[in-house]
């Protein structure tokens, strides 16, 4: 049915992104950034869940410095056993097994009060479909939030469409420098 499997799709993308020069993924980046803000306003108090982006990925440091500044509370993912657990930030990380860096604290938050959720992919389908990095730990985290959740992505990261199995989940809304994929309207300014 697809023509591509996972790790083409994933070896696919990630070779494209590693091509670009650091100035243009921040470029492209603070896009991404400004599309989100147009989006998302007043975001003083809510509990949001990121990533710590790893170089061929959206890169998020601007992100969060705006979030902060704007007095947004923002928790992060540590691998916990086989789940992630999403941590406050503290400043304090070290690198897990995959080289991500993860929050370094012990009051982790309660999924269900999590206001909104980024979640990296590798690559996006145009209907919200995700691709990660193939453990499965936000295929297994997602159906404990309520929250909307997006991915962020470069434009070479969207396909018509991606290979899904049951356990694959998807995300609300895509953001790219040039596009934006809504794949389920709930937000409210």
């Amino acid at each position: 049915m697809f023509d591509q499997s996972c790790q083409d799709i994933r070896r696919q993308v990630k070779m494209a992104c590693r091509s670009f020069s650091e100035d243009q993924k921040q470029a492209w980046s603070h896009a991404i950034v400004h599309r989100f803000f147009e989006s998302f306003t007043n975001l003083q108090g809510v509990r949001l869940g990121l990533y710590r982006c790893l170089s061929e990925e959206v890169q998020t440091d601007f992100l969060i410095h705006s979030l902060k500044s704007q007095g947004s509370l923002l928790y992060y993912p540590r691998i916990c056993s086989e789940d992630l657990v999403f941590f406050p930030d503290q400043g304090i990380w070290e690198k897990n097994q995959y080289g991500i860096d993860e929050p370094v604290g012990s009051q982790a938050i309660w999924p269900g009060l999590l206001d909104l959720l980024i979640v990296p992919a590798v690559a996006l389908g145009i209907h919200g479909e995700r691709l990660g990095r193939g453990k499965g730990y936000y295929d297994r985290f997602l159906p404990k939030v309520s929250c909307f959740c997006l991915s962020l992505g470069f434009d070479v990261q969207i396909f018509p469409s991606l290979p899904q199995f049951a356990r694959d989940q998807r995300v609300d809304w895509i953001l790219t420098p040039t596009m934006e994929y809504p794949s389920r309207m709930v937000i409210q300014k």
